[in-house]
């Protein structure tokens, strides 16, 4: 399974743990953090996919405002039980002009 910590889900789980003024991350368990993180923060696309559909993948989360993706996993047929090969973020994308 794949999945991604995002700065949306750290900032969930920080409000959870406020009291007070201050808030202690030591010792702190990624995994109590994932477990509110939103529903499938990424999505995963085989190798062979262009760097146009990864960057339509973003700008369609957007647009559909149901499920925001923070991440594209590149896998090599595109398939959840695949080792990842890389990831692509919107950053990653800025400044990608079509000629």
């Amino acid at each position: 399974i794949i999945t991604l910590l995002t700065s949306r889900g750290l900032a969930r789980w920080l409000e959870k743990q406020a009291s007070g003024d201050t808030v202690s991350i030591k010792d702190v368990k990624i995994r109590a953090a994932l477990i509110l993180e939103g529903p499938d923060p990424c999505i995963i696309m085989a190798a062979n996919r262009t760097v146009d559909d990864a960057q339509q993948a973003f700008v369609d989360s957007l647009i559909r405002k149901k499920r925001r993706i923070f991440a594209v996993v590149i896998t090599e047929n595109g398939r959840p039980e695949e080792e990842p090969l890389g990831i692509v973020t919107p950053g990653d994308l800025l400044g990608v002009v079509e000629n």
